[in-house]
């Protein structure tokens, strides 16, 4: 999730120049946070999963941004972006980012990251 969203704020910052960079980059990052997702789905509290649920979508929604702002001969032709409103054409950044913050907020209480912390600095110890 992390890779996926800092990515997306990266390319949706510097932009994006090719379909081999978004697929690589934004779309192969957002399939493996799926991947993840459905696998950690069987042990997580439903609480943690709708947030997780949320913060893939706004991802998704983010990548169809960047996605139409691909250089047109990079885009199939029957895609064109200003067809779409300017809503799916931009990234909603507030709406993105309250939803990465609360997924990890979530997943870290509930993989119990403090615990996890505190048992780091004991090992740091010795």
């Amino acid at each position: 999730m992390t890779e996926c969203y800092d990515n997306i704020v990266y390319y949706g910052n510097a932009g994006i120049r090719d379909m081999e960079t978004y697929n690589r980059q934004i779309q192969d990052t957002l399939d493996a946070f799926e991947k993840s997702k459905m696998k950690a789905d069987i042990w997580l509290r439903k609480e943690v999963i709708g947030s997780l649920n949320k913060a893939m979508g706004a991802l998704r929604v983010a990548a169809f941004a960047l996605y139409l702002k691909l250089p047109k001969e990079q885009l199939p032709p029957n895609v064109q972006p200003k067809s779409y409103p300017q809503e799916i054409r931009e990234i909603d950044w507030e709406k993105l980012g309250n939803c990465y913050e609360n997924a990890k907020l979530k997943l870290k209480e509930a993989i119990h990251m403090e615990v996890l912390e505190r048992y780091e600095h004991e090992i740091d110890k010795f």
